[in-house]
C-alpha cells in the first residue's frame, strides 16, 4: 500500500540509524526506494547493503550527478507503486506504528492530501508539548511515541506539514504534479508543493499519535564548509519560494495556467542556428512567461526559420522590422508589446539554465528599488563571470556543468553596478519612471551603460544574483549585426561620454564604481 522514498545524499551514519528504527517500527507492507544523489563512497557501500535484505522490497536508482532534492524524490515519486507515497529524510527515526497512524488517517480523511506526524523540532505546527524539547534523548521516543498514542489516539488537525517526513496521497500527485525542480539541491520546494496542494483543493493533516525524531537538516547542512553559507542560503531558497507562491497563487484572479510573470524580448538579426538554442533553452527551463522574438530585418531565409520557431507555441510572439534599426529601438519595440510585471532583454546567442529566471524575479521581488538584475555568466562582463563558468568545453555541456559545478558555488546576490545587456531583467515599475533604451545609439553599444547610470541617478538598484546561470557565446548577436565595426564603438563612446557630463558624472567616478564592483 505504501511506497517509502528515501533521497540520499551522504551522511551514511544517520541513514542506517534511519534506516535501523525503520526495519524494528514498520509493520505496515511497504516497498522501500532508495535514490542515491551521487553520494560518497561509504553511502553507496551502505546503500548496496540494505539492498540485500530478503524482507523487504527494495529498489534503488543512482544519479550519476547530482541533481538536487526535488528532482532525486521526483524520480523515485515516478518509479513508487503505492496507493500512498512517503517522503523521508535520512536524518530521522520512527516509532513503532507510525506508518499505522499516517495511512489510518489517509483512510478516513479522503480530502487529505499530505500527512506528517508529531516531531520534536523544525516545524512548531508539529510539535505537542511532550515534544517541545530542544534536547530530547533519541534513546527515548519509542517510550515518548506510546505517550502520545495513549494521549491523542485518532486526534488529527489541519496544520502546515514539513516534509522531512510526510505522506502524500498517489492521486493527489497524478492531479497536482511531481516537486518543482527550480530550488536545486533542495529547501523551499516542500512549501510550494504545499500550496499548490492547497490551490487544488487538498487538505494537510496532523496525525498526533505519529511521532518521527528529527535531527534536523542534517542532510541539507552536508552541502556547505560554513554556516554562513547555510544561512545566506537559506534566505534565498525562502525568497524563491515566496515569489513562486505569490506568483502563482495569490488571489489575484489570475489562474496558475494564467499567470504571467516575465516578458522575454530577444532582438534577432540572422545567426538563426544560436537564436534556435536560445528559444528552445527558453522553453526547458523557464515558467510563467512570453516570449517576443523581433526581427531586425533578418535576411528571408532567417525570417521564415523566426517565423517557423514560434508557430507550434502560443507563448511566442514575432515582431518585424521592415529595416534594420539596431539593438536599442528593436529591444524598445519589444518592451512596448511587453504584458508582464518584469521584462527580460535576453540576446540571441545565448543559453539559458534551470531557475535561471525564478532566482532573479525572487530577488527582485524582494525591494521595489531593484531596477535591474541580471545572472553569472561566462563571457562579456569581468563583473558577473566567474572562473568555473569559462571551464565549459562545450555548449552542450552548459546544463551538467551549471548543475554539477557552477549551481553548488554560487550563493547569495550583490549590487552589481555594471550589468551587461546580454541578459538583463527590468521590473515595469523602473521603466514607466525612467523610459525605455537610448536609441541615440543605432546598431548598439555603450547603450547599457547610459540606461544603467539613468536607473542609478533615479535611485534603482542593479544587482548580480550568483546563482542564475546564463551561458554567452560572446557578441555573436553584435557581430551578426555589424555592431563590432571600431568606428561605432567610437562613435557610441563619445555620445556616452556626452551624456556623463551633462549628468555630471566624472570619469573618476565611473572609475570608483568600477573599483568598487569589480569583486
Amino acid at each position: 500500500r505504501v511506497s517509502i522514498i528515501i533521497p540520499v545524499r551522504n551522511r551514511p551514519k544517520y541513514f542506517e540509524q534511519f534506516y535501523q528504527s525503520l526495519v524494528n517500527s514498520t509493520k505496515i507492507p511497504f516497498e522501500l526506494i532508495i535514490v542515491d544523489d551521487a553520494s560518497d563512497e561509504a553511502t553507496k557501500a551502505l546503500i548496496e547493503e540494505i539492498a540485500t535484505n530478503p524482507l523487504i522490497p527494495t529498489f534503488v536508482f543512482t544519479n550519476e550527478t547530482q541533481q538536487g532534492y526535488a528532482r532525486t524524490c521526483n524520480r523515485g515519486m515516478q518509479e513508487a507503486r503505492g496507493e500512498y507515497i512517503c517522503l523521508a529524510s535520512t536524518d530521522i527515526l520512527v516509532t513503532p506504528r507510525w506508518l499505522d497512524k499516517l495511512v489510518k488517517a489517509a483512510d478516513v480523511i479522503p480530502e487529505g492530501g499530505i500527512f506528517g506526524p508529531s516531531t520534536n523540532i523544525d516545524n512548531k505546527f508539529q510539535i505537542p508539548p511532550e515534544c517541545a524539547n530542544p534536547k530530547l534523548d533519541p534513546t527515548t521516543i519509542d517510550i515518548l511515541a506510546r505517550r502520545l498514542e495513549e494521549q491523542y489516539g485518532d486526534e488529527y488537525k489541519e496544520v502546515p506539514i514539513y516534509a522531512f517526513c510526510y505522506l502524500l496521497r498517489s492521486s493527489m500527485i497524478t492531479q497536482i504534479g511531481y516537486y518543482d525542480e527550480q530550488f536545486g539541491i533542495g529547501m523551499g520546494e516542500d512549501i510550494e508543493y504545499r500550496y499548490r496542494a492547497h490551490y487544488h483543493g487538498w487538505k494537510e493533516i496532523w496525525v498526533k499519535a505519529a511521532f518521527v525524531y528529527h535531527y534536523g537538516h542534517k542532510s541539507i547542512q552536508n552541502e556547505f564548509k560554513h554556516k554562513g553559507a547555510y544561512i545566506i542560503f537559506k534566505e534565498q531558497q525562502k525568497a524563491l519560494a515566496e515569489y513562486v507562491i505569490y506568483s502563482r497563487y495569490s488571489s489575484r484572479g489570475t489562474s496558475m495556467s494564467d499567470q504571467l510573470d516575465l516578458s522575454i524580448v530577444i532582438p534577432i538579426h540572422n545567426e538563426i542556428d544560436y537564436v534556435r538554442g536560445c528559444v528552445a533553452s527558453v522553453l526547458r527551463h523557464t515558467e510563467h512567461f512570453e516570449l517576443i522574438l523581433v526581427n531586425d530585418a533578418s535576411d528571408l531565409d532567417a525570417q521564415k526559420a523566426i517565423v517557423q520557431i514560434a508557430q507550434n507555441d502560443s507563448r511566442i510572439r514575432v515582431l518585424h522590422n521592415d529595416e534594420q534599426l539596431g539593438f536599442g529601438k528593436t529591444c524598445n519595440k519589444g518592451i512596448a508589446n511587453a504584458k508582464a510585471p518584469y521584462i527580460c532583454l535576453l540576446n540571441s546567442d545565448t543559453l539559458v539554465t534551470r531557475g535561471w529566471a525564478a532566482k532573479m524575479l525572487a530577488v527582485a521581488a524582494t525591494d521595489e528599488k531593484i531596477g535591474l538584475i541580471g545572472p553569472t555568466t561566462n563571457f562579456g562582463n569581468k563583473f558577473q563571470e566567474i572562473r568555473a563558468a569559462k571551464r565549459i568545453r562545450s555548449p552542450a555541456h552548459v546544463d551538467r556543468h551549471y548543475e554539477k559545478v557552477i549551481e553548488p558555488l554560487t550563493r547569495g546576490q550583490s549590487v552589481c553596478r555594471y550589468l551587461t545587456a546580454f541578459c538583463w531583467i527590468m521590473s515595469r515599475k523602473m521603466i514607466d519612471d525612467i523610459g525605455v533604451l537610448d536609441e541615440q545609439y543605432l546598431l548598439g553599444m555603450y547603450e547599457d551603460l547610459e540606461y544603467l547610470e539613468r536607473a542609478w541617478m533615479r535611485g534603482y538598484q542593479s544587482v548580480w544574483v550568483k546563482d542564475s546561470f546564463v551561458y554567452h557565446y560572446g557578441h555573436k548577436s553584435f557581430e551578426a549585426a555589424g555592431v563590432n565595426d571600431k568606428r561605432w564603438k567610437e562613435r557610441n563612446l563619445k555620445l556616452l561620454e556626452k551624456t556623463r557630463a551633462a549628468r555630471g558624472i566624472s570619469m573618476k567616478q565611473v572609475q570608483k564604481w568600477m573599483k568598487q564592483y569589480a569583486g
